[in-house]
C-alpha cells in the first residue's frame, strides 16, 4: 500500500506537468518526485532488509517533506517580478557575456582534471575502464593510490561539462566556432569521466545538467522523455555496477534477471533501511551524541574537519555506525539533519533549503542570467539526489561548484552601460 501511494504521487508529479505544461523541474516537484519515487521502489521490499518504517522514521520522511513544500510556498508568497516595461527576450541578458572568458576558465578547470590522471594510468596499466583493477580505483584504496587533495580536481568533471555545456547553446552563444568548440569539450569530458574515473555520481550529474540546460536554453522536455532518460539511467546504472564488479564475474547476460534488478534495488533501498535503523532510539542514544549543528559544517572545514570529529567522538562522512547491511552506507539526507540538530532540524533546515532554492528559481524564471540558471541547475540536481547524499556536508567538493560558478560568472557577466 505505502510503495503504490509513493509512486502514484511521483507519477502525478510526472502527469501534473505534462497535462498543465509546466516546468517539471521546478523545486517542490522535484523534491516530492524523487523522495517518492525512491521511496515507494524501496517500500516495494525486493530484499528483507527493507521493513516497515517506525512512527519516527515517518514523522522525519513526511516532517521534512512538508518542511521544504512550507518554504518553498513561502518564497513563492514574497517574492515579487517587478516589471520591465519593454518586451524582450528571455535571453537579452546573455548580450553582454564574455563566451570567450568563459570557455577559457572551463578549460583551465578541464586541464586541472587530469593532475591524477597519470596516477590512474599507472597503476592501472592503462586506462582504469579497461583495467581489471577499475573496482579498486572507484573504491576507498583511491586515496591510497592519489593524494587525497589531488582528488579534488578530479571532481571537476561535471563541472567542466556544466560550464561548457552552457555554451553550446546559440539561444544564448551567439558565436559559432565557441558553441561547436563548447559540444566537442563536452564529449571530451564525459569520455575522461568514463575512462579515468566511472563513478555513477559524475556520471549521472554531468548528464542530469545537460538535461536541465537543454530544458531552459532549447525546448522544455516533456513526461514521456524523462519516463525514456529514465529507463537508459537505470540501464547504465546496472552497466557501470557490472564495470565495477559488483555483479560478480562472468558477463552481462550470464547475470540472472532478478541479480541485475536487485543492485539497483538495493542501492535505492538501503538509503531508507539505514534511515529507519538510524533513527533508532538505542541506537540514537548509544551512539550519536548531539553535535549541536557544529557536525554540519564538516565539509566547508576540510582542515579540520576530522579534528572535530575524533574530538566529539562523532560519526565519519560514510555514517558507518549506522550502516543496516556492510557495504551499503548511503541514507537519506534527513538523517544528517536530524543528528545534527533533531526535531527542530527537521522543522527549520529544509525549510530554509526550500526558501534559498526556489529564490534561485524564481530569480531565474524573472532573470534568466547564467549566474543563476547554473547555480539552480546544480542546486535542483542536489535536490534530487538528497534521497541519498547530503551534498553540502559531504564532500567540500561541491562548495568549490558553487564558488566557481558564482565566481565565473560574474566576472564573464558584463555590467550593462
Amino acid at each position: 500500500m505505502v510503495s503504490g501511494i509513493a509512486l502514484s504521487v511521483a507519477f502525478f508529479c510526472l502527469l501534473e506537468a505534462g497535462l498543465f505544461k509546466k516546468d517539471f523541474f521546478g523545486p517542490m516537484r522535484v523534491y516530492i518526485f524523487t523522495q517518492s519515487l525512491t521511496l515507494g521502489i524501496a517500500y516495494l521490499k525486493l530484499n528483507p532488509a527493507m521493513t516497515d518504517f517506525q512512527i519516527l522514521t515517518w514523522a522525519v520522511f513526511l516532517g521534512g517533506m512538508l518542511s521544504f513544500v512550507a518554504g518553498s510556498y513561502t518564497m513563492k508568497l514574497i517574492f515579487t517580478i517587478k516589471p520591465s516595461g519593454t518586451q524582450h527576450s528571455k535571453f537579452d541578458s546573455f548580450g553582454n557575456y564574455r563566451w570567450d572568458f568563459h570557455c577559457f576558465f572551463a578549460i583551465i578547470l578541464f586541464l586541472l582534471y587530469f593532475l591524477p590522471a597519470k596516477k590512474f594510468i599507472d597503476y592501472a596499466g592503462g586506462f582504469p575502464l579497461f583495467s581489471p583493477k577499475l573496482g579498486e580505483i572507484v573504491s576507498a584504496k583511491v586515496f591510497i593510490i592519489v593524494n587525497p587533495w589531488l582528488l579534488y580536481t578530479l571532481s571537476f568533471g561535471p563541472l567542466v561539462v556544466i560550464l561548457f555545456g552552457a555554451a553550446s547553446f546559440s539561444s544564448v552563444n551567439p558565436h559559432k566556432y565557441l558553441r561547436y568548440f563548447s559540444r566537442l569539450m563536452v564529449v571530451l569530458q564525459i569520455a575522461a569521466i568514463l575512462l579515468f574515473y566511472p563513478g555513477r555520481g559524475p556520471i549521472f550529474i554531468s548528464l542530469a545538467s545537460l538535461v536541465l540546460l537543454w530544458n531552459y536554453l532549447k525546448k522544455p522536455i516533456s513526461s514521456k522523455v524523462l519516463i525514456f532518460g529514465m529507463a537508459i539511467l537505470l540501464a547504465a546504472f546496472v552497466a557501470v555496477g557490472h564495470a565495477r564488479d559488483q555483479y560478480g564475474s562472468g558477463s552481462i547476460e550470464n547475470v540472472a534477471l532478478e541479480h541485475i534488478i536487485q543492485l539497483p534495488y538495493i542501492y535505492i533501498a538501503n538509503n531508507f533501511w539505514n534511515l529507519d535503523y538510524a533513527l533508532n532510539p538505542q541506537l540514537i542514544s548509544a551512539g550519536h551524541p548531539t553535535t549541536y549543528g557544529l557536525d554540519h559544517i564538516y565539509s566547508s572545514l576540510p582542515f579540520f574537519g576530522s579534528s572535530f570529529r575524533s574530538a566529539f567522538g562523532w560519526d565519519d562522512f560514510l555514517s558507518s555506525s549506522i550502516v543496516k547491511w556492510e557495504g551499503f552506507n548511503t541514507i537519506n539526507y534527513l538523517w544528517e539533519i536530524y543528528k545534527d540538530f533533531g526535531g527542530i532540524g527537521i522543522a527549520f533546515v529544509p525549510f530554509f533549503w526550500g526558501i534559498l532554492i526556489t529564490w534561485l528559481y524564481l530569480r531565474l524564471k524573472a532573470n534568466m542570467q547564467m549566474k543563476f540558471l547554473l547555480l539552480y541547475s546544480f542546486a535542483i540536481i542536489m535536490v534530487g539526489l538528497w534521497w541519498f547524499n547530503i551534498w553540502y556536508k559531504s564532500n567540500f567538493m561541491y562548495w568549490f561548484w558553487v564558488l566557481a560558478i558564482f565566481g565565473i560568472t560574474e566576472l564573464c557577466q558584463r555590467k550593462n552601460t
